[in-house]
């Protein structure tokens, strides 16, 4: 072949490419994240064994594959590592590195996907020469993944269970409380100097054995109940935090815990009533009074979301034995039904999201009722005790049937202590009655019974002129409920 085809080869081949690259597509490939950083082991025992987990997530668009498992740098016969998906460890194991022998099988982890390794350390020797496990993947980032093996030095260690402890929701004068169990895994006492509750003087209330240790110290001279100083190895205690808002919101918090032990401050972090859905019922209960014998009262309810996240309504229902209490069906969604979450700081939501339902109430004969309005949504303040449902808020009904109701006088302000050529504005909004429109009265008088003598004053809708009203003006209307006084002499008006 001489230079001349070579080249011309060349340039078709060129061409080629050039010409086909319209139909050439990258394929995604995922991204590998793991935590923690690193297998951790406290001083063990050659006998004895330990687990230490490490969780790797895919969090990129594409797969992610691991092949080629392997120990280094330290004596891998005292490792075997295990896998699952997920972070359940109910869930059933398989094997990868077993009596240090290297693993090539390939895991393919999908976007989004979670593997677990159980790293499981049985020491052959005192002293175990500190190692890594590697594998190779995929990740244009990571194409060798080393996570490192650490023994840790005699010495003490203290790991608290849970780290993060989440409250959920807890209604304003309500209480919660958790417990969080500290062990010492290390091969050494831990002298635990002081266990602190940030802020202090928030909605937490931390105690050990029904102690604050801010109050009373010495709870922390002997917190395993050994009858010696300090906390010994394997030795654990419990602490409990009670949650107590005073006021609707959400709050967080931390106990911090200090010590002799290799990492000198552990922290578990405290939060409530953050991101969770949340149900209001306005009214709590819902009183009709008297209501005519035969014709239907509407009453309205309304579902509020008031937290974080959006708020599910699953069902809603009566129970009432007479049937005098009844859904207005018109008015109740479909089930289930969906609210937004609300953010009281959002300025394009000055309202909580909202559902109003109507409850109709027709009495059959002049006694008394009652029923219960049933709302069921996913707010997890009202989590059923079995973990698994909820539990419906129970709203009370009641009402009254009446055939007729006279009209019931009710004023805002009921005396006055006004002095002479004053104006006092008469109200009668307040005033009921059962079987009027609405609720409400027909007519609306106002009479003078008694008065100072030579008093001439009235009530009047409204004066002619407001800098004159001694020239008075027209008779008040008997279908609004205010009025207007001019008080002309000194003395007592009824």
């Amino acid at each position: 072949m001489n230079a001349s085809r070579i080249s011309f080869f060349c340039i078709v081949a060129l061409a080629l490419l050039a010409g086909c690259d319209d139909g050439l597509k990258k394929q995604e490939v995922g991204t590998l994240s793991w935590t923690p950083q690193r297998f951790e082991y406290p001083k063990i025992q050659i006998g004895s064994s330990a687990d230490d987990t490490v969780v790797l997530e895919n969090i990129g668009a594409g797969m992610v594959k691991l092949a080629n498992w392997r120990v280094t740098g330290a004596s891998a016969g005292d490792f075997d590592l295990y896998w699952y998906r997920g972070t359940d460890p109910s869930v059933e194991q398989s094997f990868g590195i077993v009596d240090g022998q290297d693993f090539f099988n390939t895991i393919d982890l999908e976007s989004g996907g979670v593997i677990t390794l159980v790293l499981n350390y049985h020491p052959s020797a005192d002293e175990t020469a500190p190692g890594a496990i590697e594998f190779e993947t995929n990740d244009a980032e990571n194409r060798t993944v080393r996570i490192p093996i650490e023994t840790l030095a005699s010495g003490a260690e203290i790991r608290c269970t849970p780290s993060d402890v989440d409250f959920e929701r807890v209604q304003a004068g309500s209480t919660k409380t958790k417990s969080v169990t500290c062990q010492n895994t290390g091969s050494a006492v831990a002298i635990v100097s002081d266990v602190q509750l940030q802020p202090a003087d928030g909605d937490f209330h931390l105690t050990i054995g029904g102690v604050d240790p801010a109050e009373d110290p010495s709870v922390l001279n002997d917190l395993d109940g050994d009858g010696q100083p300090g906390l010994a190895p394997n030795g654990r205690f419990t602490f409990d935090v009670e949650y107590a808002p005073t006021v609707d919101g959400p709050d967080s918090g931390e106990v911090r815990i200090f010590s002799n032990a290799r990492v000198e401050q552990v922290v578990v972090s405290l939060k409530a009533n953050g991101a969770s859905p949340c149900i209001n019922v306005n009214p709590e209960s819902l009183d009709f009074g008297p209501a005519l014998v035969g014709r239907p009262n509407p009453r309205a309810v309304t579902i509020e979301s008031c937290g974080g996240e959006p708020l599910t309504i699953l069902d809603i229902k009566i129970v009432d034995e007479t049937g005098t209490f009844a859904l207005d069906e018109n008015t109740v969604p479909a089930l289930p039904a969906n609210l937004p979450g609300y953010d009281p700081n959002d300025p394009q939501q000055p309202a909580p999201p909202s559902r109003s339902i109507t409850v109709n109430f027709s009495p059959t004969d002049e006694v008394a009722y009652g029923a219960k309005l049933l709302i069921k949504g996913n707010d997890p303040q009202y989590r059923a005790a079995d973990n698994e449902d909820f539990d419906y808020i129970e709203v009370p009904l009641l009402g009254r049937g009446t055939i007729n109701e006279c009209p019931t006088a009710a004023v805002a302000q009921a005396e006055f202590d006004v002095l002479p050529l004053d104006i006092v504005t008469l109200d009668g909004g307040a005033s009921t009655d059962a079987d009027g429109p609405d609720g409400r009265p027909v007519t609306y008088t106002w009479t003078v019974v008694s008065r100072p003598p030579g008093s001439t004053a009235q009530p009047v809708e409204r004066f002619f002129n407001p800098a004159r009203p001694a020239d008075g003006g027209p008779a008040d209307r008997t279908d609004t409920p205010t009025a207007f006084f001019f008080v002309d002499l000194v003395g007592e008006y009824h």
